[in-house]
């Protein structure tokens, strides 16, 4: 066929392999084994037994393809589809077979019709931007759509013949149209947070509530959305609405001076409190008071939105809020928030970092899903103000992650299990209510090392106030502390602890930890004054990483008989002996150390890693150290060049890189093993070019 063909339509062609045409500069290829018109039923009762195309195979010899429809595909296979490179469109209409597993990143809009498809999730197409998924007959009649959230690039949406649950929509910000006609949808809260829709069509369904949907700001066909419900109930509930709120321009308008005059005179010294209000429909015209306190309780219509610039506390009591993405309050300081919402409604924690001067946020909610909200991490960065954290009830949230929150006095909950703290100077936990915490991490990485700079650490530190509190947390089992300095010694009553870090703490006693015998792993460095002879007591060891810590010699390590993991790197080590008396130890990192000769290590009988990650080049005495150890079971040695070393002139360079490649050359002959950011080094040095 010719060269010359982009375009090729083929209907009912009996084409049986892909392989037949030579069409290399091919864009749009319609296969049509099934023609549109034909009835579905018949089709799938149908006794032809013509042969018809089973495989795609072959598929990527049109490079250039950007469109592909099949149309009564017959074949299992659809992962060819991922060699194409350039494929923007893909249809798929009456293909037989279960489809799965369609696996490319370069396909823009993706169209799959009168299908065998039951997980959504099984689409591996993240960055599509317009879904079209239509009479997918299964048994049960019924799409799973459970991992839509993964597209987070879709604007235009339709899914048409199921029964539906919006929940799993409620992620998709970029989602401007959305057609579900005819899907069986009976519940709308999860657009709510949907600000971005202009056009949503929900014909055909049980829907009886639509408030939910009535005020985002950029929906356009909020009147084809009324006009075409089929269900009296809705009818007549909607012709209701139909006087008051449509047409969104002029009647809105209307509204919202009659509420202003209503709730004017209620004001009392800047504070104003709407109550048992059922008929609120929205509190947009709250923009128009001048008021700093604002309290909402039993209004059963859902709060959609809410702009002001004076307000600086909201409580929010039996009322149904869906998301704080509809709150714009640049000047809020306290939020509180309890109970009223109903089982299937959830309350999204998305983009916090706008409430810039919030100093307290108040949940006591019975049942709220944080599942939506990457996996239940509620995650604060740079909130200044932020003091007071109080989740009193059972929410879903299992982790709490603040950043550079710097004035963090308070956490209360129950149900909480892991928090993260960083930079954001902690002076103390006594306000720290959290029963059931098992990983506490305060972190302060002010000061970043350098490899052959580990002085002045020291005064960036802060104190950290009384830990006599910490005896409460009973189940804590990982405890993680960096640039903090205080008394540690409370920490001899965490008796569940098996996760210790106490980095850059001035940390000079460590016999507090004797009688944690649950402890299994201690991180220590960057603690230079250290007793080294009250390490002896932790014989329970099984990880220890002492790193920074102005060490000499390490004869202290011998009674650690457990140890499996040990990592000493950036101390003034010389000789390395001593660790052969450990048996148990299979993982030993020496970098950056003093050491001049580690002949002996080769008669350790157990280790599977040990790293030399050397400032200098490799003698060839360690050279054949590393084969031996290789033929003992030891297979990842670094010998490091550090990218610093070739910042100099180009003959300079050229110089180190001829030297360097001599020394690889030497590794790979004696069959050395790298580790695959040593390998990348390389490559971006010029120093190898094929390594496997």
């Amino acid at each position: 066929m010719s060269h010359s063909i982009k375009e090729l339509t083929l209907i009912q062609c009996r084409l049986t392999s892909i392989q037949e045409l030579v069409l290399p500069n091919l864009e749009v290829l319609q296969l049509e084994d099934q023609l549109e018109y034909a009835n579905k039923l018949s089709y799938y009762l149908s006794d032809d037994k013509y042969d018809k195309l089973s495989s795609i195979q072959g598929i990527e010899k049109f490079p250039n393809l950007k469109y592909l429809s099949l149309n009564g595909y017959e074949g299992m296979d659809l992962c060819s589809i991922e060699l194409l490179t350039q494929l923007e469109k893909l249809k798929l209409h009456h293909c037989k077979n279960m489809i799965s597993n369609i696996s490319n990143s370069s396909i823009k809009e993706l169209i799959i019709m009168n299908c065998s498809l039951q997980h959504i999730e099984k689409l591996n197409t993240e960055y599509v931007e317009v879904l079209t998924i239509s009479d997918c007959v299964q048994q049960q009649h019924k799409l799973d759509i459970k991992g839509i959230n993964k597209f987070k690039q879709l604007k235009q949406l339709h899914l048409n013949g199921y029964s539906l649950d919006l929940t799993h929509l409620k992620d998709l910000q970029l989602l401007k149209m959305l057609d579900v006609n005819d899907s069986g949808v009976f519940n709308l809260p999860a657009l709510s947070s949907l600000l971005n829709l202009q056009y949503i069509y929900i014909s055909y369904n049980t829907v009886k509530d639509i408030n939910p949907i009535l005020y985002l700001q950029q929906l356009n066909e909020l009147e084809d959305i009324v006009q075409n419900f089929w269900n009296e109930y809705m009818l007549k509930m909607l012709s209701n609405l139909k006087q008051s709120v449509i047409p969104l321009t002029d009647q809105k308008i209307k509204y919202d001076n009659e509420m202003t005059q209503k709730y004017q005179n209620q004001i009392q010294n800047g504070v104003l409190k709407i109550q048992n209000d059922e008929y609120l429909k929205s509190i947009e015209f709250i923009q128009n008071f001048n008021i700093h306190k604002l309290e909402l309780q039993n209004c059963s219509n859902m709060i959609h939105r809410l702009e002001s610039k004076s307000i600086k506390e909201l409580i929010v009591k039996e009322c149904m809020l869906q998301s704080l993405n509809l709150l714009t309050l640049e000047n809020i300081e306290n939020l509180y928030i309890k109970e009223g919402n109903c089982d299937d409604q959830t309350i999204l924690f998305q983009n916090m970092d706008r409430f810039l001067k919030l100093k307290k946020l108040d949940i006591h909610v019975g049942r709220s899903d944080f599942t939506h909200m990457e996996n239940g991490v509620l995650k604060i960065y740079n909130d200044y103000e932020l003091q007071i954290l109080d989740f009193t009830k059972n929410l879903n949230i299992h982790t709490v992650e603040l950043c550079c929150c710097k004035n963090i006095i308070q956490i209360v909950n129950d149900t909480i299990t892991e928090v993260k703290i960083d930079g954001c100077e902690l002076k103390s936990i006594d306000n720290f209510h959290l029963k059931n915490i098992n990983t506490l991490i305060l972190e302060e990485d002010i000061f970043h090392f350098e490899e052959n700079n580990v002085e002045g650490f020291i005064q960036h530190k802060h104190k950290l106030q009384s830990l006599n509190t910490i005896v409460m947390f009973q189940s804590l089992q990982n405890l993680q502390i960096n640039g903090y300095y205080n008394d540690f010694s409370p920490l001899t009553n965490l008796k569940q602890l098996t996760i210790l870090k106490l980095a850059d703490c001035d940390l000079q006693q460590v016999d507090f930890l004797k009688p944690l015998f649950t402890l299994k792993s201690l991180n220590i460095s960057q603690n230079p004054g250290i007793k080294l002879e009250q390490l002896a007591q932790l014989k329970q060891l099984t990880k220890l990483e002492m790193k920074y810590c102005k060490l000499i010699y390490v004869d202290f390590l011998i009674p650690l008989v457990n140890l499996k993991e040990l990592d000493i790197q950036g101390n003034s080590i010389i000789y390395v002996y001593p660790v052969l008396e450990l048996k148990q130890l299979d993982q030993l990192n020496v970098s950056y150390n003093q050491i001049v000769d580690i002949n002996n290590i080769q008669t350790h009988p157990n280790f599977n890693q040990f790293i030399f990650d050397d400032q200098q080049q490799p003698t060839n005495n360690q050279i054949q150290v590393a084969s031996k150890l290789k033929n003992i079971n030891a297979p990842v040695i670094l010998f490091r060049q550090m990218q610093r070393k070739y910042k100099n002139t180009q003959e300079q360079m050229n110089t180190r890189k001829t030297e360097l490649q001599q020394h690889v050359r030497q590794c790979l002959y004696n069959n050395i093993q790298f580790t695959n950011n040593v390998v990348q080094l390389f490559h971006n040095l010029d120093i190898i070019q094929n390594y496997q």
